[in-house]
């Protein structure tokens, strides 16, 4: 089966209690509260649905936000990026424990702080280009909306 994604922007609009935001990529969401968790892992159609789920993720860049939001991805920024005073230059993934590092143009310190993978991309959506990163490889680049150069490891 070909299946064609065209990517757009998330739909984004505050939730009911005003707690946040819901954000959806694919449209409407399939299924409902009209399953049970043991009917829906039976349903016949759960096979098509992470089948679904595999070629978005591997089509759609989007996705890879959409997996870090589920995740709860934690990431270690620096303070500066942390609060929103520079931007994100570098971002690593660490081959040992899989964290994943935000610096931007200080040099990482002791004074990182604890955060979430899709927050920062809220701020900079752009960091989506490289969330398909594996483990023992980063990114870096000259400004924001540059291109990301990908490499095995951090530079020196």
């Amino acid at each position: 089966m070909n299946v064609q994604v065209i990517q757009g922007r998330f739909a984004e609009v505050p939730t009911a209690d005003a707690r946040g935001m819901d954000r959806r990529a694919f449209g409407e969401f399939i299924g409902g509260p009209h399953l049970t968790a043991q009917q829906a892992r039976a349903h016949e159609d759960l096979p098509f649905m992470w089948w679904v789920a595999d070629n978005a993720l591997a089509t759609d860049r989007r996705a890879w936000w959409l997996l870090h939001w589920l995740l709860q991805t934690n990431c270690i920024q620096t303070a500066e990026v942390f609060d929103m005073r520079e931007p994100v230059l570098l971002v690593g993934h660490d081959e040992d424990d899989g964290i994943w590092q935000l610096i931007g143009t200080s040099d990482a310190g002791p004074d990182g702080k604890l955060g979430h993978l899709s927050h920062a991309i809220d701020e900079d959506p752009t960091l989506i280009d490289v969330l398909d990163l594996p483990r023992g490889q980063s990114a870096v680049r000259s400004a924001v909306g540059g291109p990301w150069t990908r490499q095995l490891g951090y530079p020196d």
